[in-house]
């Protein structure tokens, strides 16, 4: 039984995911049966139609991060550490993407592979894992948290990375300047959720992030959202459910509340588990 708000809130979350995961895969199943894949995209179950009819009702009255482009809050918390202040002068010049100008796999690391990118990187930890348990891969991660960045070089450092790339601003900068269909996989973990309403244009899933973000990935590439908000959850739910060019890669309700293969517990998703927050994944293929 439910013992507050936030449980029955996430208890919501569940009942709706699963719900739609369960029509995703029922879709699915009876587009293989029936060889129907182009009549079988357009049927939405009454749930579903719902969040599509309200995602084109925001969609007619809301900007998002793509027409603002400007970052809000913090970008510098506790003072650095001495060390830290040494790879922000030294390692970071090293490794920053650089400021003007078209990016692809050559400019960045010299040489052609599958490229990686990270919206908000946190401390980097997420990013330094996947960079090191795949070496021959390039990883482009942004970050407007000036700590954060400093996290991040001190995992580079540790690990000897050399095939990340960092930017310390706006992820939208770079995505534009990347080609179309050059990313593998983009990763979009525990965002900022602005649980306000009035601050809801501010969050990246929204349609004009998510078409660039489309964009620049390759034909059947991964994005992968993870989040802890319950309110963040049901509104990537929602923009999700309405685009026809992502496909949600649950079979079971389970699914998204089991962390993937290869993706790492980070301390910020520790710490929210031990605050009693559930945890919801949420990967999805780029059509």
């Amino acid at each position: 039984m439910a013992d507050g708000p936030a449980d029955r809130e996430a208890a919501a979350v569940d009942r709706l995911a699963g719900k739609a995961a369960g029509c995703e895969s029922g879709r699915r199943r009876q587009q293989q049966r029936h060889g129907e894949e182009k009549a079988g995209s357009h049927r939405l179950t009454a749930s579903a139609a719902w969040l599509n009819r309200r995602l084109r009702r925001r969609r007619r009255f809301m900007a998002d991060p793509s027409t603002i482009r400007r970052l809000y809050g913090r970008s510098k918390g506790r003072p650095l550490r001495v060390g830290q202040e040494s790879l922000l002068e030294q390692l970071l010049p090293a490794v920053s993407v650089p400021a003007e100008g078209p990016l692809d796999s050559r400019i960045l690391f010299g040489d052609e592979r599958p490229l990686h990118f990270e919206i908000g990187f946190g401390a980097g930890e997420h990013l330094a894992y996947r960079a090191d348990l795949l070496p021959d891969h390039g990883f482009i991660g942004a970050e407007p948290f000036l700590n954060g960045v400093a996290g991040a070089l001190g995992h580079i450092r540790d690990r000897r990375l050399a095939n990340v790339r960092l930017h310390m601003g706006d992820a939208l900068d770079v995505l534009e300047r990347l080609p179309d269909g050059a990313l593998r996989f983009v990763y979009l973990l525990h965002p900022d959720p602005w649980p306000k309403a009035r601050h809801a244009k501010r969050r990246m899933i929204n349609p004009g992030p998510l078409d660039l973000i489309h964009a620049k990935m390759a034909p059947d590439g991964e994005f992968r959202l993870g989040t802890d908000d319950p309110v963040y959850c049901r509104w990537a739910m929602m923009i999700m459910s309405g685009r026809r060019d992502f496909e949600w890669l649950a079979e079971s309700a389970s699914d998204f509340l089991t962390r993937p293969g290869g993706w790492p517990e980070t301390r910020y998703e520790a710490k929210a588990r031990r605050q009693g927050h559930k945890v919801w994944y949420f990967r999805y293929r780029r059509i």
